[in-house]
């Protein structure tokens, strides 16, 4: 994907170098529901059953898809899991393009619903950090994860991240020099050390990045299978 790209904008912390290979635009994915674990073999399988049941209930809406044009934002963003643990770098997809993918989104967060619904007793799968009975069922940002970061809390800190840091990697990381200063003018004291990189894309990179997708994968047992969006 980087190598489509006249700027190289990701922060080396988050950098995934594997962006860098030949091959790495054309297999590109967007993730349309929460990455949910189970352990056992039989929920898997009965995940399975149930998202090719879906599919088979949505063909037209995959069939359309397929001749529908995405494209991003230009600006990346900093999401984290729900325990805060893990912080990702995506770009986030241009709002025409969430709305496009919004109902198949739904339609297919809503297979775990369906089998919490269903089997009860059985395991009902874990999103990385969310609270025992509250589970994440859609997708909140629909985007390309960039690369990632982990924050280890260490004995002699007390490292409590939540959504105000978040929110604080968001509005004050990824901006530039010129533009934290129109934010808070003479009250950033420090802002000479901060670095004026410019952390987006400009207009003939996001017409590079533009896509038609092809596949529907399911990710699962470190694997993947992927569906045809026509036949």
């Amino acid at each position: 994907m980087l190598n489509l790209l006249e700027t190289s904008f990701i922060p080396n912390r988050f950098m995934n170098y594997n962006l860098s290979e030949d091959n790495t635009f054309p297999s590109m994915h967007i993730s349309l529901t929460p990455l949910v674990n189970y352990k056992r073999m039989k929920m898997l399988t009965l995940y399975k059953q149930a998202f090719e049941k879906k599919i088979k209930e949505i063909r037209p809406l995959l069939t359309k898809l397929k001749s529908t044009t995405f494209t991003f934002q230009t600006s990346p963003k900093i999401l984290s899991n729900y325990d805060y643990s893990t912080f990702y770098l995506v770009l986030p997809l241009s709002q025409q393009s969430c709305k496009n993918l919004k109902q198949l989104s739904d339609e297919l967060s809503h297979i775990r619903i369906e089998l919490l619904k269903e089997h009860q007793n059985m395991e009902p799968g874990v999103y990385p950090g969310e609270e025992k009975d509250k589970p994440i069922l859609f997708q909140p940002c629909i985007h390309y994860t960039l690369g990632k970061m982990k924050i280890p809390a260490r004995k002699d800190q007390n490292l409590h991240f939540g959504m105000y840091e978040t929110y604080y990697m968001n509005e004050v990381l990824l901006k530039t020099k010129s533009q934290l200063s129109d934010m808070f003018g003479a009250k950033m004291h420090d802002i000479h050390k901060i670095s004026d990189r410019k952390l987006s894309l400009n207009t003939q990179e996001i017409e590079k990045l533009k896509f038609i997708p092809t596949d529907l994968t399911l990710s699962m047992s470190g694997g993947q299978l992927r569906y045809p969006l026509s036949t």
